[in-house]
């Protein structure tokens, strides 16, 4: 045999050890290495799987039922051959339908703005980068969360359907149900995030540090949790699906400011939120010359400029506006001349406040403004929680409007269920563009009190684009310091503040074509009735002395919509970005007006049908005596205690009323009434609780005592076993300023629970109608888990069409319980001095949208106990005839009354109506 025949296997087994050692070298020598910068960057990833949604298809998701609030993450999908610009902002939305047996029961859009987070670039890779895939040609933008509240009549087995709007071609989504956690598992994810500092999940969500929470909110926030809800149908057929890797990156706001800090210029101002206490450092710089001029943003077309030499050195002022009763601070400091900086030192109190900067001085001014991590207030992220200083930026939104005017395309808006009266409500508002820029100074007259108007157009149009009605509205709005339109070219102009006209289009209305005599911003939104809350953190500070503009919302009455026409307005390059500052303002100051006669009569109204009644007593708060003791209603009356003697006045209301309730030991016995010393009266106790008729008394004033009988045992009977009252009022002498006795109101209560209450109102034209639901219960606090739940009309009222008016009245609301009025419970006037309970107030308006007429309004308690409620209504002529509501910059400057504002509530009614 050959030799190399016969040392054959020997040399195989030979190589292969040979081989095995130079893998396992080669691995040791590897493990040795840094890893490369693609496999860190997937290693620090998050790997997940998401739905694609384009225009035309999307995921579909089957309800149980039990749905009510869903959370969906998105990224939008860009094209990822253009250059990477962290100013860059994605506009896209996702249209939601909630199909139930083929039939499209609701309807919802909501817009989203996003942009991309990268940094470290290493050749063509960025090592750090939100969301990414594996392709070349496919990036993403940030992730967005959007939480959409669904309607109460979800039934099992509905499907929710996504599609895409907007810009982009395509987007995925990941979609989840909130559940609530049991008690147990609430524990668990407390001592989990507890453990961990705060998970990544909750620091997404939160602006706030995990050890900064209470106990109490820790819980609350962890009181829910979001399951993931899978698609309906197969994968590749019914929908498709892209796994992406996730890193939650996100690019800080310094890096996007960059480092020319903030420029403010004499015609505009800048907002910035803080939490005191706190000290910050401001920089003052003037830019002039080459400075001022690479500052400068495109104008649409030339105004006066920035570079003219000032008459003075000019101020910046500092206005900060408080949540508290101080309200309002201006603090004035010099502009240094342009070859000086200044520093200063700005001292912030404790709580909440907004710092509104505004300067006239003539060129730009640079600030930098910086201070401890958590003075600044807002949705910013922290780059680090420590003692380090930050820079403070203001926190803006971006709101997609678009441009119409005199030769532009017109906005045109889509009733996209024109049978439905609720599809047919639709918010146009409208902003006048201010150009050139306005020379004057943003918090100071002329321009403060300066307005801008034009007419806005509103053409309702069937499916066939007939015009079945015009409506012309004068919008005059004044200017607004904060806001700012960017178009797509660069160009920025100064614009007016917003005037929204909130319609009712006719019916068979398909189209709505908005134009105006000058250019202007349009935005348009549908109306969703429900409850409106904050976003985190804005919904975590109770204000009371000021309130937020553009703060975001979690829940909202009225959603953005976009227009039908959007690729006719985006060939025409009329769509613009609204840049506007988040920021408080001080809480409007009603204008005290002189009431003309006597306040509207409050009238009770009592439910239909035939529900459960009881008759009860409410004692009148001494406040509130003197108005009675004028007035005297049918339903007032006066303790008379036995044995003591008590002056009452007679005169012109025939006989008196005298009420009881009785012990069971006093059956049978009898009461003696003595009017001026005399007995008048004898009657005997054959009920717990009723009421006599006394004889007829002349006019005046009278001395009434009630005695009664004792028993066989000749034991005269406990005071506390009989409660009288009498319906006449006291009489006061003139040394007395209020009554010794105790005055009562006598109301009729009904029985609402999970059984509803209905009543029926009439509505008087050229009047707005309050109806008050007075609701009894045992306890004084307010409390979030009961709730009145109203529905007027069967959630469709009949509206008022052709007309624009201030506020849309909403037909289905849910109220939380609020605190009581007093301390003091009612109790049963039949059932034996039993309490039943303390009064609150529950109102329900009916606006000038709703037709004159009748209207019904029903009233629950949906899954809460069994309440005692009745009902008022008060009729109050409009004063605001037809303008819609605005803001007023020149209320955030001096407290001047915002136009368009509603009277407050007049709570003197509550105690008009007659106990029926």
């Amino acid at each position: 045999m050959h030799p190399l025949k016969r040392n054959a296997p020997h040399l195989t087994q030979a190589l292969t050890v040979l081989a095995l050692v130079g893998v396992c070298a080669w691995v040791i020598y590897q493990r040795h290495q840094p890893p490369s910068p693609m496999a860190s960057k997937i290693a620090s990833a998050e790997r997940l799987s998401y739905q694609v949604v384009t225009r035309a298809h999307g995921p579909r998701f089957e309800l149980l039922g039990d749905e009510r609030v869903l959370k969906i993450v998105s990224h939008a999908v860009i094209d990822g051959g253009r250059e990477y610009d962290p100013r860059r902002s994605v506009s896209y939305g996702l249209s939601l339908r909630l199909v139930d047996d083929g039939l499209v029961v609701w309807e919802h859009q909501a817009l989203i703005e996003s942009r991309q987070s990268k940094a470290k670039q290493q050749g063509s890779m960025w090592l750090e980068e939100n969301a990414f895939t594996s392709r070349l040609d496919m990036e993403l933008t940030d992730d967005r969360m959007m939480l959409v509240h669904l309607p109460a009549h979800v039934t099992t087995g509905s499907t929710l359907e996504l599609r895409l709007v907007g810009e982009p071609e395509k987007a995925l989504v990941r979609v989840y149900k909130r559940s609530p956690r049991a008690d147990d598992a609430k524990w668990r994810a407390l001592r989990r995030l507890d453990e961990a500092g705060g998970a990544v999940s909750f620091a997404r969500s939160s602006y706030a540090p995990w050890a900064l929470l209470d106990e109490q909110d820790k819980l609350r926030r962890v009181s829910h949790t979001f399951t993931r809800m899978a698609p309906v149908g197969e994968p590749r057929i019914d929908f498709d699906s892209e796994s992406i890797f996730y890193s939650g990156f996100r690019l800080p706001v310094e890096d996007l400011e960059g480092d020319d800090g903030l420029t403010l210029r004499r015609h505009r101002g800048l907002a910035l939120n803080v939490l005191g206490p706190s000290s910050l450092h401001l920089t003052v710089h003037r830019l002039d010359g080459d400075d001022a001029e690479a500052h400068a943003p495109r104008q649409a077309a030339a105004g006066d400029s920035d570079n003219d030499s000032d008459g003075g050195d000019g101020e910046l002022r500092i206005r900060m506006i408080s949540n508290d009763e101080s309200n309002i601070t201006v603090r004035a400091l010099p502009v240094p001349p342009a070859t000086q900086t200044a520093l200063h030192t700005v001292d912030i109190p404790p709580g909440l406040h907004s710092l509104h900067l505004f300067t006239d001085a003539r060129a730009p001014v640079r600030l930098d403004l910086s201070g401890p991590p958590m003075s600044q207030f807002g949705t910013m992220p922290y780059l680090a929680y420590d003692d380090s200083q930050r820079r403070l930026v203001p926190d803006e939104r971006r709101l997609t409007v678009y441009e119409t005017g005199p030769g532009k395309v017109p906005v045109q808006a889509g009733i996209f269920l024109p049978d439905d009266p609720r599809a047919r409500i639709l918010r146009v508002d409208v902003r006048v563009l201010v150009q050139p820029d306005p020379d004057g100074v943003a918090d100071q007259p002329p321009l403060a009190r300066q307005t801008f108007s034009t007419e806005v157009v509103l053409e309702y149009q069937d499916a066939q684009e007939r015009v079945l009605a015009v409506e012309r509205h004068t919008v005059e709005v004044p200017y607004a310091p904060f806001e700012r339109l960017e178009r797509t070219d660069g160009q920025v102009l100064a614009v007016s503040d917003s005037e929204g006209l909130r319609v009712v289009a006719p019916e068979g209305t398909q189209w709505v074509r908005v134009t105006t005599n000058a250019d202007a911003a349009v935005r348009l939104y549908r109306f969703l009735a429900g409850p409106e809350a904050y976003q985190a953190p804005y919904d975590e500070v109770a204000l009371e002395h000021a309130r937020w503009r553009y703060a975001p919302r979690d829940r909202r009455q009225w959603f953005h919509s976009a227009p039908v026409n959007t690729p006719l307005l985006l060939e025409a390059q009329q769509r613009s970005a609204l840049v506007a500052q988040v920021r408080l303002v001080p809480e409007r100051k009603r204008s005290p007006k002189k009431r003309r006669g006597p306040p509207p009569p409050a009238v009770a109204v009592k439910p239909l049908g035939r529900p459960e009644q009881h008759r009860i007593l409410e004692k009148v708060p001494p406040a509130r005596v003197p108005r009675l003791l004028q007035e005297w209603p049918a339903d007032a009356a006066t303790e008379l205690v036995v044995g003591r003697p008590t002056r009452f006045r007679f005169g012109g209301q025939g006989r008196g009323v005298l009420d009881f309730t009785a012990s069971d030991e006093l059956l049978g016995r009898f009461l003696t009434v003595h009017v001026d010393g005399q007995p008048k009266a004898r009657f005997r106790f054959t009920t717990a609780s009723g009421r006599w008729r006394l004889p007829q008394l002349d006019d005046g004033v009278h001395e009434i005592t009630a005695q009664v009988e004792a028993d066989a045992d000749g034991a005269a009977p406990n005071p506390s076993t009989l409660a009288l009252y009498l319906d006449r009022p006291p009489a006061i002498t003139g040394r007395e300023r209020l009554p010794r006795a105790t005055l009562v109101r006598r109301r009729t209560v009904y029985a609402v629970g999970v059984t509803p209450l209905r009543i029926e109102v009439r509505k008087p034209p050229g009047k707005h109608v309050r109806v008050t639901m007075v609701v009894y219960a045992p306890w004084p606090e307010a409390r979030e888990d009961v709730s009145v739940h109203a529905v007027i009309g069967g959630g469709v009222p009949a509206r008022v069409t052709r007309r624009s008016f201030p506020r849309i009245t909403v037909a289905e609301r849910t109220m939380t319980l609020p605190d009581a009025r007093t301390w003091q419970s009612a109790v049963f006037a039949d059932l034996r001095g039993q309490s039943v309970g303390h009064p609150r107030f529950v109102t329900v308006p009916l606006g000038r949208d709703l037709v004159p007429g009748s209207h019904r309004i029903q009233f629950s308690v949906p899954g809460g106990p069994l309440l005692w409620a009745r009902f008022f209504v008060t009729h109050q002529p409009s004063e605001i005839q037809d303008q819609a509501l605005q803001w007023r910059f020149d209320a955030d400057v001096d407290d001047a009354p915002l136009v368009g504002a509603g009277d407050a509530e007049d709570e003197s009614a509550h105690d008009e109506a007659s106990g029926q």
